[in-house]
């Protein structure tokens, strides 16, 4: 389930706008990592003001084929991204290298986005293979949806992968002197792209999705999908469905490779047949590239953006010519030893005789001293300098293709390049195409020294100048004399076609660079408004002032106030939309009416007058169309008491306190006057808590209760004495106790030229104190941010994490910061002595377990045994903390009861010296990695198989070996359908020739080809395909009946309903002439319908079994007969699973996760899971509202096909057993939005068909970041009538109440929101804090259970004021759990959540650390806090105290992510469900532990304390295992007794305090013995 960064004050505040490009055009500018070596252009010099986006350029990927689940992104320059210090990066800084000058960039920039590209000229060779497969493009996204988790400065990811289909590495060129591999292919790449982009957005919704598409003019029309060619290739979405923007390669038209001088990025076609790029229908130029993106293939013009080159190339050898060097030979160099030519030296080209690049780049041009000490050009005119002039070189301008280039008759030798005039030209052209903007390639190859960034500035100015010979036109949309806001304003032609549109926030409006002396029209759109139309003709000159009236209809609310048939005068009704609010008073007959309500705004009507209530307390209409009629009636008179009295500071008084009286029916404020008094009206017989607030201040008293009000109450506050005057000071705690030495950081913008961006850091002293002095911030305005870095305080965090985008205090203001985790060990200074890796053959293993044991060494060195984890990598490391102090090692090894029963071998080190120096220790599960054959079946691929009877179907694979040695094939045998079938071996292509008879066509065949090597070893490869019969010999095709609905073909109605009977029949060689069905004792025709298929509705008479059969008949007479019964079923609690009364639900995964491996159902029966939710259902193609079962599909399989029955047979093995098993609808990459009841409808009943099919006992409401989209951020009624307003929160109620209804008695309806949307709401509520208690509040009577995810999305605070977060574990738990059934005020919007008894509640964990980002808890942490909910047992370490009412016996249970990650390794074998398990029997048998097959066989076992030490010995050395226990059933510790030794020594932190253990001893014959020991001296 979802991690999410909740970054809350950029939610509050505004992003402080730093220079930024202000014209509105896109400017991509391409980083490469490689820039911080000989080219020093490190981070921080580039110009963050001129671009909108920088991509990081480039990362790669890890493929194997043989394992496609474990595709990942691969940091390709680990010292470049993560390493380097240069620049002054600080050493403790936790991510050093490229990607701490990239954060702290976008802290300079925020407007900048920085995304990671992925592929490049020599890292993309697997982006074929990768989105060929649908597992490896799903496990590649969601790498890199991890990826900016943990770095959530990256924005997003660009995919370059050159090229699709064709084109790319050919395998001989060489870089860094090793060969680049060759690009592979695939015939679907084009479509292969569209479905990894789609992987990529459903990994990462709200993430920036982006490709850099290739520059081949007559090939991508194939190589790329757009709206325009799609369909060709059977394609419904394309590339722009999932990019944000398209970026698409403007250079590399011409190069050395022609052996002939050309232009690298021409913007015209030359025209000139000499031209290498020349074509008599199609040069390649940038103009006739992005006329195939924009006609051709369709690319929206406002998602693409054309590239930029700021670099050209060199020839050298230009042949004499009479053209200046153009169009003529320039042969490459033959250099003995090279596969290719060699173009001439490049500006970064290295020594490798066989590596030349011919680039050269434009800090070249301009003399950079690294490369070039003479420049060709001045930097500032981009003319010739003197001393090149003199030594033959000569600018030219090509008018026609609009480049320069240099050529030098003398030396022979022609370069082409871009300059200022070429590059205003080519950003000229982007603007007049409405093209999104420009991307660069390179930053670091504009100029440097006293010009810097010449071109980049080239392209700023060009965007934001006005195109030559163009017009303007200019304006603003107002009704009356009002600016209109938020309205799109159209700009069409003469032929009424929309060129161009502005969406204006503020009503006014600009079109620049348009056509002269053209006609032109332009209207406004906003809802209820109706515009006039403005035309223009013949615009020659810029046109300014243009005003677009619109107007909108008022309409009114009336009617009447009543005390049951009295009418009411002096009643004031209010109708208020935003700032707006109209008013009217009712008249001696009780009449009012609010005129004026402007149409298409939303008004909430309120009627008031003091001492008295009215119904309905308050009524919304939503963009009002029509007068209203709304009568109130008046309630009993509401007696009020006022508390009221001064704030003073000292003698004076303070104005401007907040004082606020806080009740369970909502909260009332009043605000200081001048005199310093304030007054409160509150209602009789409410408990009121009284405080006061002011930026900066604390009052005394702190808080004020008032119990069952029932008079007048003067309440006075003093203001304590401010502690400094600094403007901007505070404390910095862990906890309650001070932190010296903690380091604040206040960074602040650039403001003028005197006052740049700078970061000032502030040092706490003993008391925890820090400020900083007034001159820091004086000339400021704006605070970017007020924090503690983590890399900067021990890694520890510090809460609010970010104060950001704040106005400069002008009066002394405290911040205060606090921890809610315990500072993390400093980091080690020395590398560690003892580390390795863990891989399964060249794999590596992630969360292996690794066990050291050292031996007693003395009183401080006891024996220990100490487990290291490995990373994704498989790395594993000790601390040299663990060894310190010991010289010997008594074991070094992976116990296969830790590893899920793996052996790794070497299987022990035992008893080595503890090593001098780092030493690496590699295990693996293979003792030597074997060689292996490798076999691919190649030929046919395609599913479906046409041919004619008689004709043969050739089967192709290869067959090879995953290692050259003496290992060899020994056999290749093909397998159809279970039998064997001839083949032929041409150097390890081996083809088997087959002629299907009649009856094998219009069938599934399966062919099976496996290889088996000269050592034993064998691999095989299945084909599954369906052939059917074309031709002039095929017989005559049956019709063939498919069954649709209802798929689960038992039906259970409360009520006889029509059920709709629909089948598709096709007929493969000719039509259908008709389907008829028989059922119930009659013969009807059923309805033909669209796509094949034929419908019948039935309704029933009687709850019983009717057979059906339906018959098909074709054109030629055949007849096809389909068999089936519809058993019809009464609804009854009997169908559905009872929840049992202690409960551990598990999630189950519907796919593949190596680290937590897919589990049967059947596979869960036995565990200690009583209740399962089946993961997950989602909507199709994120649509929002049609539901659909996400399977694995590869787990369930009949003859090589997905068998939904073996589904349904595996869910009905754990149901059969007692266990209710719940769909649930959502998670991490759901998405579900109801805009309307149809959408409503579709999705209640898609939710219906996949509970009857399947069998499922309920549903589960798991709403993640993708479903969490409900617009009702502004509700301030919760109750039903309140959300109605709101069709998306409504329609998602209504949905569930639906669906409980239907079901009836029995049916299970949970939810598992997240912290941020439920207990968030305590003290922010927006549309995501918060969002989902209404419907919580409004299902409170349809929910079985709630579990909100106690982790992931952080913590909140608690009904204390405290804040909790994941840091304070079992605090965290208490605290946010006693929310839930306690109830809470909702923020400040006078809404309350009621709370949930405590028997719907489940608390709710990860299983182990790796199942979620943050959160988990050990199963004593976790048994800790349910029993102090439960029974209020108290726990070491608790600081947060029950509310009233607790605690809650009836606490339901636990739920947990997930059963698959419980079982896993990293969940110690069911540690946690096994742990929760005996507690809860532990509670039901009044606290006695059950123990399985104790006996008193052995006698010689005892058990006592040594210190703190837990000593178990048998003289026999018969001990097998050792478990202890603490008295009411929790886990303590355990200890498998692998050596044998005859005394095993225990330790564990419990053992500290003074409490009696139950120590369990295995024997080696499975006997076990209890001993109950105290450690007294304690």
């Amino acid at each position: 389930m979802k991690h999410y960064y909740r970054l809350l004050f950029l939610l509050l505040f505004p992003l402080l706008v730093l220079a930024q490009p202000a014209h509105g055009k896109k400017v991509v500018g391409y980083y490469a990592q490689w820039s911080i070596y000989a080219r020093d252009f490190n981070v921080p010099k580039i110009d963050g003001s001129k671009l909108t986006h920088l991509n990081y350029s480039f990362y790669g990927t890890t493929y194997d084929p043989a394992h496609p689940e474990n595709t990942k992104l691969k940091c390709l320059d680990t010292y470049a991204d993560f390493e380097h210090m240069e620049g002054g990066i600080p050493w403790d800084a936790p991510v050093k290298g490229n990607f701490y000058d990239l954060m702290k960039l976008k802290e300079k920039y925020p407007h900048l986005k920085v995304l990671i590209s992925v592929g490049g000229w020599t890292k993309g060779q697997d982006l074929s293979p990768i989105a060929a497969s649908p597992v490896a493009r799903a496990a590649l996204a969601a790498d890199m949806a991890n990826f900016i988790t943990t770095y959530p400065f990256i924005d997003g990811f660009d995919i370059d992968w050159e090229y699709p289909l064709s084109g790319g590495t050919d395998g001989t060129e060489i870089v860094n002197g090793s060969p680049v591999p060759p690009q592979k292919y695939s015939p679907d790449d084009n479509k292969n792209l569209v479905l990894l982009l789609k992987a990529m957005r459903q990994a990462m919704p709200n993430k920036l999705i982006t490709i850099a598409a290739g520059n081949n003019v007559r090939n991508v029309s194939k190589q790329y999908l757009g709206p325009n060619n799609r369909s060709q290739y059977g394609m419904t979405e394309d590339i722009s469905t999932y990019c944000d923007y398209i970026t698409y390669f403007g250079y590399d038209f011409g190069g050395n490779w022609y052996d002939k001088t050309c232009y690298n990025a021409p913007l015209y076609a030359s025209g000139n047949p000499n031209d290498p790029l020349y074509g008599a229908t199609q040069s390649e130029s940038l103009d006739e590239l992005t006329n195939q993106y924009l006609n051709v293939i369709g690319f929206p013009a406002n998602k693409l953006i054309m590239g930029l080159p700021f670099y050209g190339k060199k020839f050298d050898n230009v042949a004499a010519n009479s053209t200046n060097g153009l169009f003529v030979s320039a042969p490459r160099y033959v250099v003995p030893g090279c596969t290719n030519p060699q173009n001439p030296t490049g500006t970064w080209d290295g020594s490798g005789a066989c590596e030349k690049s011919g680039s050269i780049e434009i800090c070249d041009l301009v003399g950079n001293p690294v490369t070039n000490s003479h420049a060709y050009l001045d930097p500032n005119t981009m003319q010739v300098t003197p001393s090149a002039a003199s030594a033959g070189w000569v600018r030219y301008f090509d008018n026609t293709t609009k480049v320069p280039y240099l050529y030098n008759a003398t030396t022979k030798e022609f370069i082409s390049y871009e300059d200022k005039q070429s590059m205003d030209l080519k950003v000229q052209y982007i603007k007049s195409k409405n093209l999104a903007g420009g991307m660069i390639w390179e930053l670091s190859q504009d100029t440097r020294g006293s010009i810097p960034n010449a071109l980049l500035n080239q392209v700023d100015t060009s965007f934001g100048s006005v195109v030559p010979g163009t017009v303007s036109i200019s304006g603003s949309v107002k009704n009356g004399s009002a600016l209109v806001t938020n309205v799109t304003v159209e700009l069409r032609n003469a032929s009424n076609v929309v060129i161009q549109t502005v969406v204006s926030t503020n009503g006014n409006f600009a079109f620049n660079n348009l056509t002269s002396g053209q006609n032109y029209s332009l209207t406004a759109v906003k809802a209820s408004y109706t515009f006039v139309p403005v035309s223009l003709n013949n615009v020659t000159v810029n046109q300014t002032a243009v005003v677009i009236n619109g107007t909108q209809p008022t309409y009114t609310v009336s009617g009447t106030v009543l005390d049951g048939s009295t009418p009411v005068s002096g009643v004031t009704i209010s109708a208020v939309s935003g700032s707006t609010t109209l008013t009217a008073v009712s008249n001696a007959s009780g009449v009012y009416s609010v005129a004026g309500l402007t149409a298409g705004l939303n008004f909430t009507v309120t009627a008031a007058k003091s001492g008295f209530s009215y119904t309905p307390a308050s009524t919304v209409y939503n963009a009002i169309d029509a007068n209203k009629t709304l009568n109130f009636t008046q309630g009993a008179a509401v007696v009020t008491y006022t508390v009221s009295g001064t704030v003073l500071n000292g003698s004076t008084p303070v104005s401007g306190v907040t004082i606020t009286a806080a009740s369970t029916a909502g909260n009332v404020t009043a605000t200081t006057n001048s005199s310093g008094a304030y007054s409160l009206t509150l209602a009789s017989g409410g408990n009121y808590t009284v405080t006061a607030a002011l930026t900066g201040q604390t009052f005394t008293p702190a808080s004020t209760v008032y119990s069952n009000l029932n008079a007048n109450k003067t309440l006075n506050f003093t203001q304590d004495a401010a502690t400094s005057t600094s403007k901007i000071s505070g404390t910095v705690k862990n906890g309650t106790t001070p932190v010296a030495g903690a380091k604040v950081e206040l960074v602040l913008p650039w403001t003028d030229n005197a006052h740049p961006w700078k970061s000032v850091l502030a040092t706490t002293d003993t008391q925890g104190k820090y400020s900083f002095d007034n001159s820091v911030v004086d000339g400021y305005t704006t605070i970017t941010s007020l924090k503690l870095n983590t890399w900067s305080n021990g890694e520890v965090n510090y809460y609010p994490n970010n104060l950001a985008n704040f106005a400069v205090p002008s009066t002394p203001t405290v911040y205060n910061f606090n921890t809610s985790s315990t500072a993390k060990a400093t980091l080690a200074a020395a590398t560690n002595l003892i580390s390795g890796t863990v891989k399964n053959g060249s794999t590596p293993v992630a969360n292996a377990k690794v066990e050291l044991v050292v031996p007693w060494t003395d009183n401080t060195h006891n024996w220990k045994s100490v487990l290291a984890t490995t990373d994704a990598s498989g790395n594993y490391t000790f601390d040299n903390s663990v060894v310190a102090g010991y010289t010997q090692i008594l074991s070094l090894k992976l116990n296969s009861w830790q590893n899920g029963e793996v052996a790794y071998y070497p299987n022990n080190l035992a008893n080595f010296a503890v090593p001098t120096t780092p030493t690496v220790y590699n295990f693996n599960t293979q003792t030597t990695v074997v060689t292996k054959p490798v076999v691919a079946i190649t030929a046919p691929t395609a599913s479906a198989i046409a041919i004619n009877l008689g004709s043969s179907i050739n089967f192709v694979a290869s067959v090879g070996l995953s290692a050259a040695d003496a290992t060899t094939i020994s056999s290749v045998v093909f397998s159809l359908d279970g039998q064997s079938i001839s083949a032929t071996n041409s150097s390890g292509t081996y083809t088997a020739s087959w002629t299907p008879v009649a009856n094998q066509f219009g069938v599934s065949h399966t062919l099976t080809v496996t290889a088996t090597a000269s050592n034993g070893t064998t691999d095989s490869k299945t084909y599954s395909f369906t052939l059917t019969c074309s031709g002039a010999n095929c017989p005559n095709a049956l019709p063939v009946i498919t069954w649709n609905s209802p798929s689960n073909t038992t039906v259970y109605q409360s009520s006889f309903q029509a059920v709709p009977i629909s089948v598709t029949a096709v007929d493969s060689d000719g039509t259908v002439s008709g389907v008829t069905i028989t059922i119930n004792g009659g013969t009807f025709n059923m309805t033909a319908g669209t796509n094949n298929t034929y419908t019948y509705n039935f309704t029933p008479t009687a709850y019983q079994d009717y057979p059906i059969v339906i018959k098909a008949t074709d054109n030629k007479a055949a007849v096809t007969t389909l068999n089936n019964t519809i058993k019809i079923a009464t609804i009854s609690g009997n169908r559905f699973i009872p929840l049992p009364s202690k409960i551990i639900l598990g999630y189950a995964h519907s796919w593949e996760n190596t680290s937590a491996p897919f589990l049967y159902f059947s596979q869960i029966k036995g565990s200690k899971f009583n209740v399962v939710d089946y993961s997950f259902v989602e909507t199709v193609n994120r649509d929002g509202y049609t539901p659909i079962l996400t399977t694995n599909d590869a787990r369930y399989l009949t003859n090589g096909v997905f068998d939904k029955q073996l589904l349904k047979n595996d869910i009905k093995t754990l149901r059969d057993s007692g266990v209710p098993v719940i769909v649930s609808i959502g998670g991490q990459n759901g998405h579900v939005v109801l805009e309307n009841v149809t959408q409503k409808n579709i999705f209640v009943n898609g939710l219906k068909a996949i509970i009857d099919e399947y069998q499922f006992d309920g549903v589960d409401i798991d709403f993640e970041g993708g479903s969490m989209n409900f617009s009702a951020g502004g509700l301030r009624d919760i109750s039903y009538a309140g959300i109605s307003a709101y069709p998306r929160l409504k329609n998602v109620v209504d949905a569930f109440k639906e669906l409980k209804a239907y079901y009836g008695p029995g049916f299970l309806l949970t939810a598992a929101p997240e912290t941020q949307y439920v207990q968030g709401g305590y003290t922010t509520y927006t549309d995501t804090f918060g969002s989902f208690l209404p419907i919580i509040q409004n299902l409170r009577n349809e929910l079985d259970l709630l579990a909100v995810q106690l982790y992931n999305t952080g913590g909140e605070n608690g009904l204390d004021g405290q804040y909790y977060g994941t840091a304070k574990k079992a605090n965290m738990v208490t605290a946010l759990t006693d929310m839930i059934i306690k109830g809470y005020n909702i923020a400040s919007t006078g809404m309350h959540f009621d709370g949930l008894p405590a028997s719907k509640v489940l608390i709710a964990l990860p299983a182990c650390p790796s199942a979620a980002g943050s959160g988990y808890l050990t199963p004593t942490e976790g048994i800790n806090a349910m029993d102090y909910l439960r029974n209020g047992t108290n726990f070491s370490g608790r600081t947060y105290t029950m509310q009233p009412g607790g605690p809650y016996p009836s606490l339901r249970g636990l739920m947990t992510w997930s059963v698959n990650w419980d079982a896993s390794s990293c969940g110690n074998s069911s540690e946690l469900s096994k742990a929760y398990a005996a507690y809860f029997a532990s509670q039901g048998t009044a606290k006695t532990l059950a123990v399985e097959d104790i006996t008193a066989e052995s006698n010689a076992t005892v058990a006592y304390f040594r210190n703190n030490t837990l000593s178990v010995a048998n003289d026999t050395g018969d001990i097998a295992q050792v478990d202890v226990f603490n008295t009411i059933g929790q886990t303590v510790t355990s200890h498998r007794n692998i050596q044998n030794n005859k005394e095993v020594l225990l330790n564990s932190p419990s053992f500290a305090s003074k409490q009696i253990f139950v120590v369990i001893v295995t024997d080696k014959s499975g006997h076990k013995k209890s001993l109950k020991v105290m450690n007294f001296l304690n």
